[in-house]
């Protein structure tokens, strides 16, 4: 039985890297009783998988698990048994099994969306001219080092799309960054392109999959999330 989970990382661990939320997950799934498939070779690790890394510095209410059981075990259960062992700071919220046949997690994620809050006084007009000056751009060459190496890409085609979102915490930037294998857009990288430094709070707010889990279709269907935006 393979079930996805949908779980939330809070502001105590938000500086939490890769790594350490892997570790964070091995810990946890070593004490929750549940029937956890171990993989082989010498380690036997028990076999699950993030969907996509959430970048350091960032919460989220979206990120995704696929977690391989030896035995059926009701969603309920798998969520209450997770809870139990999980830091105050991550929470699972959902699980659903997925089908025989359905692609891997991994393998689906096609979009991240973001909101970031930025600094009291950033007006509006300030962020839709960066927008718009960002789009204007046919290319925006760009560098960053990955693992020790010099990387060149174009910092637009990791950019599906931004906008601006008002609520009376203050103003938010949206993005929708690329978040396949062949190519992840880095939230961070796009702040330092549109020249707005830093921010006051930065949270994913969902995964995008070409193949659409159910859980997703049924989170949408009661308003969870807002209209698909229009790409650019």
């Amino acid at each position: 039985m393979r079930v996805a989970v949908r779980f939330s990382r809070g502001d105590a661990v938000r500086e939490m890297t890769h790594a350490e939320a892997i570790r964070t997950w091995e810990e946890a799934l070593a004490h929750t009783g549940l029937p956890i498939e171990t993989g082989e070779g010498h380690l036997h690790r028990r076999r699950f998988a993030l969907a996509a890394p959430l970048p350091a510095g960032y919460t989220s209410d979206a990120e995704w698990l696929e977690l391989h059981l030896s035995e059926p075990r009701p969603p309920s259960e798998v969520v209450a048994a997770l809870n139990q062992r999980l830091p105050e700071a991550v929470r699972a919220l959902e699980a659903r099994a997925l089908f025989e046949g359905e692609p891997s997690l991994q393998s689906q994620v096609r979009f991240a969306e973001y909101r970031i809050l930025t600094r009291a006084g950033t007006p509006v007009a300030g962020l839709e001219e960066a927008i718009d000056a960002f789009f204007a751009r046919e290319r925006y060459p760009w560098e960053e080092n990955f693992d020790g190496r010099r990387k060149h890409f174009d910092l637009r085609d990791l950019v599906d799309d931004l906008w601006v979102e008002k609520s009376e915490a203050g103003n938010a930037l949206g993005m929708r960054l690329d978040a396949a294998a062949t190519g992840t857009g880095r939230p961070d990288s796009v702040l330092t392109g549109l020249g707005l430094g830093d921010a006051a709070h930065k949270h994913r707010t969902r995964l995008l999959f070409s193949y659409v889990p159910e859980a997703l279709r049924l989170w949408r269907r009661t308003g969870r999330f807002q209209p698909e935006r229009q790409e650019r």
